[in-house]
């Protein structure tokens, strides 16, 4: 007897850039993801496989996001299901209309994660309370912590430590520091990292980017003349140590020289 396959979040957002970002947060967050890239695509995946919840861009081709959501709300199987609705930009009578065909919450770019995430776990948190048939929440794996080289970040506590030694980061600091951990090796462009902290990839978001990587290496790197963490790739961006966990040589050399 094949086992039931476990509910998962439907992401459909037909940007692929903004469907980038937000399906590498939720993967992240450790959430079992389902990716469409128009309406059809994703009212064919709302029939073939159980919701853990949806998460779709109100301008869709295809079927748009209000239409999925009737047709959602209409299925005995997904009547429960919470449903978060993304506009391309603020508009009120889109809210008002999104909330009025069934969806439990609206958001519009520019986007901020931490919302997000906020809205989409009180939803997901409500939803098991009404329906326990989809109390799958708990389950979900929550990471309480980051470990790389020597650095420790407590992401309940939303407190960072180099060798047993607390630093104090800023709110912006400490998101800048976790969405570089969490794509460490990768080589990231300054407009990715905009994108990720304020919503927004303008000349003046990246330039906000430089100037907050410079403060994030002055509170972590032993020697801002030679970063360990924090490697500039000329012309394109920024990379974070590879390895978690692991002792590179070179901050065992950096130890040894203050020893």
């Amino acid at each position: 007897m094949l086992a039931e396959e476990p509910p998962r979040l439907l992401l459909a957002i037909s940007d692929p850039q903004l469907s980038q970002l937000l399906g590498d947060h939720l993967r992240a967050e450790h959430y079992p993801l389902l990716t469409a890239n128009d309406g059809d695509e994703a009212w064919q995946i709302v029939q073939q496989h159980p919701l853990l919840g949806v998460i779709a861009e109100l301008t869709l081709s295809g079927k748009d996001g209000l239409e999925l959501c009737r047709l959602l709300r209409s299925r005995e199987a997904t009547q429960a299901v919470p449903i978060l609705l993304v506009g391309r930009q603020y508009d009120s009578m889109d809210a008002v209309i999104a909330l009025e065909v069934g969806a439990d919450g609206y958001l519009a770019a520019p986007l901020w994660w931490p919302l997000v995430r906020a809205q989409l776990k009180v939803l997901l948190r409500r939803c098991q309370i009404c329906c326990p048939s989809l109390a799958v929440f708990p389950r979900q794996r929550q990471l309480r912590a980051l470990t790389v080289a020597d650095l420790h970040v407590d992401l309940i506590g939303r407190r960072v430590f180099r060798g047993g030694q607390e630093i104090h980061l800023s709110t912006l600091l400490f998101d800048l520091l976790v969405y570089l951990i969490r794509r460490r090796g990768s080589v990231l462009q300054r407009g990715e990292i905009a994108l990720a902290l304020w919503g927004k990839q303008t000349a003046a978001e990246e330039r906000l980017v430089d100037a907050a990587i410079y403060r994030l290496r002055a509170r972590l790197e032993p020697d801002l003349s030679h970063p360990l963490y924090i490697q500039t790739v000329r012309g394109v961006g920024y990379r974070f140590l590879e390895e978690e966990g692991a002792a590179d040589t070179r901050f065992r050399r950096a130890s040894a020289s203050q020893a």
